[in-house]
């Protein structure tokens, strides 16, 4: 996946499950699809507590996929499974210019769910103003925008997030990811 372009492309679908490594297999022996597991990543929650996440990236149907399972820590992750349980808890979109982008959202009413890694500069607590919260997004990371429709989050990343993905996690996997649609007959 090649993105350019200075317009929002869709990147990934993120899925919150309790076992990631069983929801790998059971894609991988379904559809065909090839996942990888990444280290442990080492997070912090939406108040900056410690928690890890265990993910798996992939590609299977023509889609970049995440598999994220919450191994410890109140994330956005486990917030959604708690609600909704498995499936789709975001869907994960390139954007030019993430500040630019995640300030546009919050304007046509979306809310601030996580920003990784905050750029630290600000102790940002529930009375947080908008502004205050805006000024913790990271260029080079990713926010979790709620856009109050459907229930799924948009997950902004920028170029350097694309980057670190593409070129490392799901690299050689291009050729699942591109699959065109068959034409119509």
């Amino acid at each position: 996946m090649t993105v350019q372009t200075d317009k929002p492309v869709a990147h990934h679908l993120g899925y919150a499950v309790y076992d990631a490594e069983a929801t790998a297999r059971r894609y991988e022996r379904a559809l065909g699809a090839e996942f990888r597991l990444m280290p442990p990543y080492h997070v912090a929650d939406q108040f900056g507590r410690p928690a890890e996440l265990k993910v798996y990236y992939g590609s299977m149907a023509g889609l970049a996929l995440e598999i994220i399972e919450v191994v410890k820590g109140n994330t956005p992750h486990s917030d959604w499974l708690k609600i909704h349980g498995e499936g789709i808890q975001h869907i994960g979109v390139y954007v030019p210019d993430l500040v630019a982008a995640a300030r546009k959202a919050v304007a046509d009413g979306g809310r601030v769910d996580w920003v990784y890694p905050p750029l630290g500069t600000a102790q940002i607590s529930a009375s947080s103003t908008i502004e205050e919260v805006l000024a913790e997004v990271n260029p080079n990371g990713l926010v979790y925008i709620d856009v109050k429709h459907g229930g799924t989050v948009l997950e902004l990343l920028g170029p350097p997030i694309h980057n670190m993905v593409m070129g490392t996690v799901l690299k050689g996997m291009e050729e699942l990811i591109n699959t065109p649609l068959p034409p119509v007959v």
